[in-house]
């Protein structure tokens, strides 16, 4: 049984030998390369620097570079080994399906297409690359400071928009609620990071004051979706976590509170304030707009369930649930829709691809959530410092995406790269610690340093790892 020792899983030092010696289980020299241009994309995807000379088009040449480079080492075989990768395939052909039947053929197709399947890339690229546990944790840190450096951009550089809400400098997270579901992924796994045995000093400040100023810059976008997330990301923590976590976290919670009281501007304060139905001053002009920005929500949800209703097999076509609300308005005497996307995940699925094509949707989220499970409960039954490290990695990604899953109920965010890209990460890593552990029992001259972890994957109650004193 290994110890947890602070945020560090480490074997008592009494029972691992001092001749332990590592199972040599590397990547071939294309694959490094691959795994190289894949983590310049996913630099490229969450730090925006390439805003600045968009004109080299470098994320196209990116992927293209590293979708040819999935062919030549046969990484591309690996996805079809993946639990998520069948219900990602399932979605993909019921939305193309789905064209012939929708409200406007060019505007699905184009959705489908240019939207939907660059995405579907992201997450073969991205999945097929992590042929190593160790390369899960590398790649959590290049998202991890990816995502700092586009807080950064976004804060100093992107200004304020509509209400004194901050978005990005570009038109990629130019939009507030997308800005802040990104960077509540960039606190989890920059939280990740500092918890990664071998962080001293520097490097756990950096990391720290990473996690704080993108926290800062959370609030400034005024993303009541993204709060939606963060609140549960600091429930289950404090559910799951320790004592001495909990009094940290409460810690921070009044902190933020007090911050927000104090510093926000007024429009982007009382957003947050008419999630709970409250109001300081009703007639103020910010408080107006903050509400009828929840009753506009409150109108698309029902509006997305009354056109899921009326077109529950194949929808109204991909990217059109905007035009079909304006339609359904106009029905019932209206002058126009409100021409707004769902502000929901799930029902954006479900209205635009149909009921079958939501049920897709959630299996693959889940089937990342089981392979991620799985993972980190690997940390319980061993002292492989290998498994161990995959373990932690799963725990940070698993907390990611249960922000993002769960903000989701109020952005629509469903055919976002950041989506698949967590669903990447989590079915990657659970093929390649299960690759590590076949390898690892095919060698019966290696030394180990405990028990070797079980290579199917039962499920059990996953451990979670502890970040005490992180």
């Amino acid at each position: 049984m290994s110890t947890v020792t602070g945020n560090k899983w480490m074997a008592p030092p009494a029972l691992v030998p001092q001749t332990l010696q590592p199972f040599q289980f590397e990547a071939n020299p294309m694959q490094k390369i691959a795994f190289g241009v894949t983590a310049f994309f996913i630099w490229l995807l969450y730090s925006r620097l390439q805003d600045f000379v968009f004109y080299l088009h470098l994320p196209a040449i990116n992927m293209a570079l590293a979708i040819l480079l999935m062919i030549v080492t046969g990484n591309i075989r690996n996805i079809s080994k993946f639990a998520s990768s069948k219900w990602i395939a399932a979605l993909t052909l019921w939305m193309f399906a789905a064209v012939p039947f929708s409200i406007w053929h060019g505007g699905a197709i184009d959705t489908v297409v240019n939207v939907w399947l660059k995405a579907v890339l992201v997450y073969c690229v991205v999945s097929s690359t992590l042929v190593t546990p160790r390369y899960g944790t590398r790649l959590l840190t290049i998202a991890a400071f990816g995502i700092l450096c586009g807080a950064v951009i976004g804060t100093f550089a992107g200004g304020t928009k509509a209400q004194d809400r901050v978005g990005e400098l570009n038109l990629r997270f130019a939009d507030a609620n997308e800005f802040a579901q990104v960077l509540l992924i960039g606190m989890c796994l920059m939280l990740g990071y500092s918890a990664t045995p071998g962080r001293f000093g520097l490097s756990k400040i950096v990391a720290y004051g990473g996690v704080i100023f993108m926290l800062v810059s959370f609030f400034r976008t005024g993303s009541r979706g993204g709060f939606i997330g963060l609140i549960t990301v600091v429930v289950y923590v404090l559910i799951k976590e320790s004592v001495a976590v909990k009094a940290g976290m409460l810690v921070l919670v009044a902190i933020v509170t007090i911050c927000v009281v104090m510093f926000l501007p007024s429009s982007v304060k009382q957003r947050y304030v008419n999630l709970f139905g409250g109001s300081e001053n009703p007639n103020d002009i910010a408080s107006v707009a903050a509400a009828g920005s929840v009753e506009g929500r409150q109108y698309l949800l029902r509006q997305s369930l009354l056109i899921t209703a009326r077109h529950p097999i194949f929808g109204v076509g991909a990217g059109l649930f905007a035009v079909a609300e304006n339609s359904v308005a106009v029905q019932g005497g209206k002058a126009r829709g409100a021409w707004h996307e769902t502000h929901n995940m799930y029902t954006q699925v479900s209205s635009e691809n149909g009921i079958p094509a939501c049920i897709f949707f959630i299996a693959a989220i889940l089937a990342a959530f089981r392979s991620l499970n799985r993972v980190v409960s690997l940390g319980k039954d061993t002292k492989d410092p290998m498994i161990l490290e995959a373990s932690r990695t799963a725990y940070w990604i698993r907390l990611a995406l249960l922000g993002v899953a769960s903000s989701g109920l109020f952005l629509s965010i469903a055919y976002s790269n950041e989506l698949q890209v967590l669903i990447a990460f989590a079915m990657g890593l659970h093929y390649s610690v299960n690759s590590y552990l076949q390898y690892s029992q095919s060698q019966p001259a290696a030394i180990q340093s405990g028990p070797p972890a079980r290579a199917e994957f039962a499920y059990k109650k996953p451990v979670r790892p502890s970040w005490t004193n992180a």
